[in-house]
């Protein structure tokens, strides 16, 4: 969707907790990662995955991941298939005009900084004052992300990151679908807990065996209700790529996005609409955002 060829080459989108409107390499940038990985393409080929540098920490690990810089693997604006930033080719026209689907889970970051290694308040403002976090806006991002114990830190951390790296993208290609394109946009929130209900909140990619049906869903500790979300997320999956409308089988109240409302459908053991969820913080981060300078 990001790139201008792929007009004309499908004709709807579904954008599961898609990491968009994150920050992308020049060709120029990429090219130096590249040297410093090694000179050789034989060299590299030979080696074992696990010393790849540059892999080694996708999610989950220790090494704290950088908000606003681009991935060490990600895309890169080739001038061509890429021409721009991600953002501002949404902002300004240059990607695919399809109508979307777009949604989020509750807990995206949960799964690449729960293995960060800060656990204190003192640790978890210093965080945030990173250079690669939030720098000198940390102060505020503590504000909009506050804590009252050390407990609550690495909730807080995995918060913000999911908010940053999944959420910011997903409200803002429906927001710019809606205003400036006139596309057909319907976003949903998926809340069922881990386990059947019993365990910790969604995390990213946990929709996924909902959506596509799959069998573990009809035996512990999943239950009735699990097999009743699939089943209604699948059917509108099916429709929306049929039909551009998700509703009119076993879903028939997930309304049209619109900016003023913002209604959000959301999947949980009841289905309902909800209005702009974590408005407050993606304001913060949409902010945040617009003042880093685009290449």
């Amino acid at each position: 969707m990001s790139s201008p060829r792929s007009a004309g080459l499908f004709q709807r989108a579904i954008l599961q907790s898609a990491g968009a409107w994150r920050h992308w390499k020049t060709l120029q940038t990429a090219e130096q990662d590249g040297l410093a990985v090694g000179t050789s393409i034989a060299a590299l080929r030979a080696l074992p995955v696990a010393q790849i540098p540059v892999i080694l920490n996708l999610g989950g690990g220790s090494a704290i991941r950088a908000l606003a810089e681009p991935r060490v693997i990600g895309p890169t604006m080739d001038g061509v298939i890429l021409p721009h930033q991600e953002r501002l080719a949404y902002e300004t026209g240059s990607s695919t005009s399809v109508p979307v689907i777009v949604g989020n889970n509750t807990d995206e970051g949960f799964s690449f900084t729960n293995g960060y290694l800060i656990s204190t308040i003192a640790g978890y403002k210093a965080y945030l004052k990173d250079p690669n976090i939030y720098g000198s806006f940390g102060d505020i991002a503590y504000g909009i992300y506050p804590v009252n114990t050390d407990a609550d830190v690495k909730s807080a951390i995995s918060l913000s990151f999911g908010d940053n790296q999944f959420w910011f993208g997903m409200r803002g290609i429906a927001r710019v679908y809606t205003n400036s394109r006139n596309m057909p946009v319907y976003r949903y929130y998926f809340t069922r807990k881990q386990n059947g209900g019993t365990g910790s909140d969604a995390v990213h990619g946990n929709e996924i065996p909902y959506v596509f049906a799959d069998k573990k869903l009809s035996s512990a500790p999943y239950i009735a209700d699990d097999v009743k979300i699939s089943n209604a997320m699948l059917d509108a999956w099916v429709r929306f790529a049929s039909t551009g409308d998700p509703n009119g089988g076993l879903i028939t109240n997930w309304p049209r996005y619109n900016t003023v409302t913002e209604p959000v459908y959301q999947f949980d053991t009841t289905f309902k609409v909800v209005n702009g969820p974590r408005n407050s913080q993606l304001d913060f981060v949409q902010w945040f955002d617009s003042s880093i300078p685009a290449n």
